[in-house]
């Protein structure tokens, strides 16, 4: 353990995957969120492992400036920019502007500022990874949140090319439907949702926070050396076609 991976969002479900994963594979972890109660259970479930908190707003640019600048046992070799959210706005006639700039805020605002303070800090080897979303990719509701995705798609590639010559890799995993706790609403009011939209994937189920992390170590570790600019989808194919449609068009079960 001599390198630190500072994990932003790392008390949400996805982000404590991150977290366990990379703890799992012998970093020291820092993990920053604005949540301090759920911090606490992530430090209860990861003491003695490496694992520490800290209380950081990321919309907040001096937080973010005195949580990067902090004195830490090992250098900074890893940035995962999990953190972020997406407003009630499903439609461009339902989204306001207060709530397009939030998504903005939360999705790619933040992501950038962490990359800003911790850049040289990842000099020399270190690597970046984005959780982007498929959002990114095409329209699947959320204007504003699936904008601020794709803008971090984009930085991601700029981010290579421009910090490559620093040794500074940079990518990005962009999770399908992911079985988290925000869902939890809208299963009550429909318990076979996940079944409905797994039918969409044609791997026909549903990603795990876990899936998520996993894709996230790879591109972190030295396997994905020479990988750099990169989105990865972890969406059970969903990006690659459907087979719903497929089988319409061709008047054939695919």
């Amino acid at each position: 353990m001599d390198a630190t991976a500072v994990v932003t969002g790392a008390a949400g479900d996805i982000g404590r995957a991150i977290v366990e994963r990379l703890l799992g594979d012998g970093y020291a972890v820092e993990g920053w969120d604005r949540d301090a109660s759920r911090l606490a259970e992530n430090d209860a479930a990861f003491a003695d492992q490496g694992y520490a908190s800290r209380c950081v707003d990321l919309l907040d640019m001096s937080a973010v400036a005195d949580a990067s600048a902090a004195a830490r046992d090992y250098p900074v070799r890893l940035l995962v920019n999990n953190a972020g959210g997406v407003t009630d706005a499903v439609t461009l006639k339902t989204a306001g502007e207060a709530d397009f700039q939030r998504d903005l805020d939360l999705n790619l605002t933040a992501a950038w500022r962490c990359l800003d303070r911790l850049r040289n800090d990842l000099s020399g080897g270190g690597a970046v990874v984005n959780v982007a979303s498929i959002n990114g990719m095409g329209v699947y509701g959320f204007p504003g949140y699936s904008a601020a995705k794709a803008g971090l798609l984009h930085l991601t590639r700029f981010a290579a090319v421009e910090l490559g010559k620093m040794g500074i890799r940079v990518n990005a995993v962009a999770p399908g439907t992911v079985r988290t706790k925000a869902w939890d609403s809208r299963l009550e009011n429909d318990p076979a949702l996940f079944d409905k939209i797994a039918d969409w994937y044609p791997l026909k189920r549903i990603c795990e926070p876990a899936d998520v992390a996993a894709a996230v170590a790879f591109l972190a570790g030295d396997d994905a050396r020479m990988i750099t600019g990169v989105a990865l989808p972890v969406d059970g194919g969903l990006t690659a076609g459907l087979d719903r449609l497929a089988s319409d068009l061709c008047q054939a079960e695919i």
